[in-house]
């Protein structure tokens, strides 16, 4: 593993538990259904799916679906002279610090500024919004903008400082 690659900071976030008050019912209803029409051998409902398409159903929305929102992390993860923002497993951007202008600390109303959480585009900036009202905003000199939820943004915008304080010593 090269210098480069060396890991500097990391912060992992999660999806609100919030979240799991939608997904887990909605699951356990598929699952209900599944083990009704198995048990009985009766199909459900006025348009019962067949015994192959309920269980391909039940495999994605009773299973796949919960496990990818539990497991979904975002992540900001800075190296000597990058940082990696993502939602995993759906997201990554690598940004090299050559490429940034600035890093800002920055409020974020999730809901009023992006219309919810996630993946994100305002028409003016992408965000990356998983919990908290603050974070980083990350202005890269094309012009684009990233703004990304954050436990601690003075940490990573510490963090950043140093390294870009650090580089220009190199030089």
């Amino acid at each position: 593993m090269t210098s480069s690659k060396k890991i500097i900071y990391k912060e992992k976030q999660y999806l609100p538990k919030w979240i799991y008050f939608i997904i887990l019912p909605f699951a356990f209803l598929v699952w209900g259904i599944a083990l009704v029409q198995f048990i009985t051998g009766e199909p459900v409902g006025n348009r019962p799916m067949s015994d192959t398409g309920l269980i391909i159903f039940t495999a994605i929305f009773g299973v796949l679906l919960p496990l990818a929102f539990m497991t979904m992390k975002a992540q900001v993860t800075i190296y000597s002279h990058s940082m990696t923002i993502g939602l995993t497993p759906i997201f990554r951007k690598k940004i090299d610090f050559q490429d940034i202008q600035s890093v800002a600390h920055t409020k974020i109303s999730p809901i009023k500024e992006f219309g919810g959480w996630g993946i994100r585009w305002n028409g003016a900036k992408w965000g990356l919004i998983v919990e908290g009202k603050e974070g980083i905003e990350i202005l890269l000199r094309s012009g684009s903008i990233f703004v990304v939820t954050s436990k601690s943004p003075e940490k990573i915008i510490q963090v950043y400082s140093s390294l870009i304080d650090q580089g220009d010593e190199d030089e």
